[in-house]
C-alpha cells in the first residue's frame, strides 16, 4: 500500500511539473509572438532610390499608450530568412516614423514582387510586438498613390549659417538636356537659415542633372525630402553638405539617378572647375583600389548615396566600398570644391 500511494505521488508529481511547463511555455510564446499592434499602421515599404542596400519603412502609431519602446524593424522572406534588419535608432515610435534597414546583400536589379513578413521588435529586439504579412513591391511607393516606378515627389531643403544670407539657384535637366524645373532659394535670417522649394517629381526612368550655385557662404546643406507636411524630418532621401574653410560660392552638379541603370557609367558629378582628369579605374571593382586627383593640403572624403559620410584612407590610391552602388568623392581645395561619382560593382 505505501508504494501505491508513492506511485501516486510521482504521478501527480509529473503531471503538475508538466503543467508548469506548458503554461510557462505557453506565457512565453503569447508574449514573445504578439501578432496585432492596436493603432500602428505600416504605410509603406520600398527600396530606397539612392542605395540598393537600404529597404525603408514608413509607419504611423496613433497610440498615446504603447510607444514600442527602442523599435527595430525586420524583413523576413516566406521560409524565415533575415532579407533586411533595423539597428534601434528611435526611443519609441509615436506619430509618422521613418526607418532604414539594411539589406543582408545589395537588392538584385528587378521590380519583381515578392511577400515578405515585417517584424518589429521592441527593446532592443528582445520582444517581439507584431508582424505584418506584406506583398513587397521594390520600387512602388504605397503612401503617395503612385505605384510602382511612377512619380517620385520631392522637395528641396537648404541650409546655410551664413550670417549674411545666401542665395541658393536650383535647376534641373532631363537626360536630353532640357530644363524642366528652376527655382531660387533666399536663405537669411527671416527664414531661419532654412528655406524649401516648391514640391517636384523625379520620374523613375529618367537621369537629371541638378546644378546649384549659392553666393559666397561658409556652410550649405541640401537635402531632398518629402513633400508631404510633417514629413521633411522623417523622409530624407538623399543629402549633400559643402563646409568651406572661407567664404566662398557652391557652383556644383549633381547627377541624380533613382534607383541606377538611367545614366551612363561615365557620367559624373562635376563642379566648378572640370580640368582635373576624372578618378580611375572607374567603375572599380568592390574593395578595388581608385585613384583621384587631388594635391597635399586638400581634404578627401567618401558618401554614399545617401549623404552619409564614409571612412576613407588617405593614401595615393583609395580603396573602394566593399558595397556595390553609387559613391561620391568630394575633393576640397583651399579655392574650390569637386565632386565625382564612383561607381562600385
Amino acid at each position: 500500500m505505501p508504494e501505491r500511494n508513492v506511485d501516486i505521488l510521482e504521478i501527480n508529481y509529473i503531471r503538475f511539473m508538466r503543467f508548469i511547463l506548458i503554461s510557462v511555455f505557453l506565457v512565453f510564446t503569447s508574449s514573445s509572438h504578439a501578432q496585432t499592434c492596436d493603432l500602428l499602421t505600416l504605410e509603406g515599404v520600398w527600396l530606397d532610390p539612392f542605395d540598393n542596400q537600404q529597404i525603408n519603412v514608413l509607419c504611423t502609431n496613433e497610440s498615446w499608450d504603447e510607444i514600442y519602446s527602442y523599435p527595430s524593424w525586420l524583413m523576413r522572406d516566406m521560409e524565415g530568412n533575415v532579407i533586411a534588419e533595423e539597428q534601434v535608432e528611435y526611443f519609441g515610435i509615436a506619430g509618422p516614423s521613418f526607418h532604414r534597414l539594411v539589406t543582408t546583400e545589395p537588392w538584385p536589379d528587378n521590380t519583381d514582387s515578392m511577400p515578405v513578413t515585417m517584424e518589429l521588435w521592441t527593446g532592443f529586439s528582445e520582444a517581439l510586438a507584431c508582424s505584418f504579412v506584406w506583398e513587397f513591391v521594390p520600387r512602388e511607393l504605397q503612401w503617395t498613390g503612385t505605384g510602382d516606378q511612377g512619380c517620385f515627389p520631392v522637395r528641396v531643403v537648404a541650409y546655410s549659417n551664413e550670417i549674411n544670407g545666401c542665395s541658393l539657384s536650383l535647376s534641373l535637366e532631363n537626360g536630353v538636356g532640357e530644363n524642366v524645373w528652376s527655382e531660387v532659394l533666399e536663405i537669411d535670417e527671416s527664414t531661419q537659415f532654412v528655406a524649401q522649394s516648391d514640391s517636384l517629381c523625379l520620374s523613375q526612368f529618367e537621369c537629371y542633372d541638378l546644378q546649384a550655385i549659392s553666393s559666397p557662404t561658409s556652410y550649405i546643406n541640401m537635402q531632398l525630402v518629402d513633400p508631404a507636411d510633417g514629413m521633411a524630418l522623417n523622409l530624407n532621401h538623399w543629402s549633400y553638405y559643402s563646409i568651406f574653410d572661407e567664404v566662398m560660392p557652391l557652383d556644383t552638379t549633381f547627377t541624380l539617378d533613382l534607383y541606377g541603370g538611367n545614366c551612363s557609367q561615365d557620367q559624373s558629378i562635376s563642379a566648378s572647375e572640370v580640368a582635373r582628369d576624372l578618378m580611375y579605374p572607374n567603375p572599380v571593382n568592390k574593395g578595388g583600389r581608385f585613384r583621384v586627383p587631388f594635391v597635399m593640403g586638400d581634404e578627401v572624403t567618401l558618401w554614399d548615396g545617401t549623404g552619409h559620410r564614409m571612412d576613407l584612407d588617405e593614401s595615393v590610391e583609395l580603396m573602394a566600398p566593399s558595397v556595390a552602388g553609387v559613391y561620391y568623392i568630394v575633393v576640397k581645395s583651399i579655392h574650390n570644391t569637386e565632386v565625382y561619382t564612383l561607381i562600385v560593382k
